[in-house]
Order: structure tokens, then sequence, then C-alpha cells
């Protein structure tokens, strides 16, 4: 009897085993070869049209998750692997809001360069964000579909929060897949991945210290603002404020309410 029982959990144990192991190899994703910052992750859809789906964030990064359980930081799907082009590639619109939510974030205080010498040199008004798969020449304007958005500029700064998306942007067009200046395209990739971390974890185990208005350095923080530095997430507070790291390194600002348990929290992210 005992020997029938250790016999069945043996065999239960390596079918567990085999089934993880086919899981982890299945969804394994592949970089696309020209376009070295986005992965390809097979799908479980039994349409061919979304046999893979194109996202910011590695199979190695994903663990044990699937990229179909954050559907937001899915880009677009397509029917191969290694071309990404009008015939193969599918937009997923649950991407759109990720994408303003973190320029939206973010635009104003990345270094760009060239965003901000573009600024400069307008000085006054609203400036275009353009994809830089079909750049204009200098002091021209994109077509419609390759205008991203548009930022407010005030004595040559663009401002804070005046990010707006131009709802005729196409993440595909016949020049390609959307692209971001290097500095915008890592600011994207930090978002993903800390958006991916926030939603495998819910809070991401966060010293829950209560809330209280309050400043670290030059940055403001308000009640309830998660801070993420390396690994580890703090909140912002009377009581946390003396044991955050120095804030002079890189850090993540995290703009979301928590909430614990099965529900969702906000999915932008700010990056320091």
């Amino acid at each position: 009897m005992f020997g029938q029982i250790s016999r069945n959990c043996f065999i239960q144990r390596h079918v567990l085993s085999r089934s993880f192991h086919a899981s982890s190899t299945f969804y394994k994703s592949t970089v696309i070869p020209s376009h070295p910052h986005l992965h390809a992750h097979t799908t479980s859809s039994n349409n061919n049209n979304q046999k893979y789906a194109i996202s910011y964030v590695s199979d190695s990064e994903l663990g044990d998750h699937k990229i179909e359980d954050h559907p937001n930081l899915i880009i677009g799907w397509s029917s191969n692997k290694n071309i990404l082009d009008c015939q193969t590639f599918i937009e997923n619109g649950e991407f759109i809001p990720f994408l303003t939510e973190t320029l939206k974030e973010n635009i104003h205080r990345v270094d760009d360069s060239n965003l901000k010498a573009m600024a400069d040199w307008q000085k006054e008004g609203w400036m275009h964000i353009g994809d830089e798969r079909d750049p204009p020449a200098w002091g021209r304007i994109n077509y419609p579909e390759d205008i991203i958005g548009s930022v407010q500029v005030v004595n040559g700064v663009i401002q804070k929060g005046t990010y707006q998306p131009m709802p005729t942007h196409r993440l595909m067009t016949t020049k390609g897949i959307f692209q971001l200046s290097e500095p915008l395209t890592q600011c994207l990739i930090k978002a993903a991945k800390i958006n991916f971390k926030r939603n495998k974890k819910g809070l991401l185990g966060s010293r829950s210290i209560h809330k209280k208005l309050t400043m670290c350095g030059n940055q403001h923080y308000n009640e309830d603002d998660p801070v993420q530095i390396g690994e580890n997430i703090w909140l912002a507070s009377e009581e946390s404020v003396g044991q955050l790291p120095d804030l002079n390194e890189e850090y993540l600002l995290i703009r979301s309410v928590p909430v614990i348990g099965n529900q969702s929290i906000g999915s932008s992210a700010a990056i320091g």
C-alpha cells in the first residue's frame, strides 16, 4: 500500500516536472534581429496571425509567467518572429495607454539631447514628438501617422504633464514598427519591467509605512507613492523618509495607489 502511494506520488511529481519544463520551453522568447530591444514570445493562440507576441520584456524576466498574462505590455502580434511589417504585424490597443502614461510621466525629465535641442530651438508652443522610423528633414513636420504626441514648450523647456498623444499615430506603417529615440526607448523598457514586477507581486512587498506628504531631496513624494530603488520598494512617508537610500541614485517613482488583494493598481511609472 505504502509502496503504491509512493509510486503514485513519484509519477505525479514527474508529470508536473515535465509539464513545467515544456511550458517554459514553449513560451521562450527570442530577440527580433532588426529590433534588438524587442522580444517575440510564442503564444498559445490558434490564430496564426497572433503566433508571436511582441514586447520589451523577455521570457527570462517573466520567469514562469506568460506575456499573455500582461496584455498592456504586448505591443502587438506577428505571424513571423524575425520580420515585423504590415503583412505580419497586428497592433495591440491595450499597449497604447501604457505608452501614453509612460511618456506623460517622463518625457519632461528624460535626458534626450535631441528633444532638448528641438525645445530650445522652438522656445514656445506645442512641439511634436516624431516617430524615428521615418524622420523628416530638420524643421519639417512628420506625417500624421508618424507623430507620437505633442508637448508644451515654455522658454525652451518641455513642461511637465503636458504630453498629449496623437490619435493618428500608428504603431506599424509601411516604414516599419514605431521607433522612439534611444533615451525614450530605455525609459519605456524600464517602465515595462517595473510594470511587470508590480503586476506579478501585486504590491511588490512594499514596506507598508503610512501616509504623509513629504519631500526627499529635490523630489516631492505624495502619500502612498511607492518608490523603487534597485529591488527594494519603499513608501514615501514621515516614518520611512529617513530610511530611503541616497536619491541621487536611479529610482522609480510609481504613480499609483497601492491596493491590497487581487485588485490591480495603476500602470504608469516615472523613471528617474
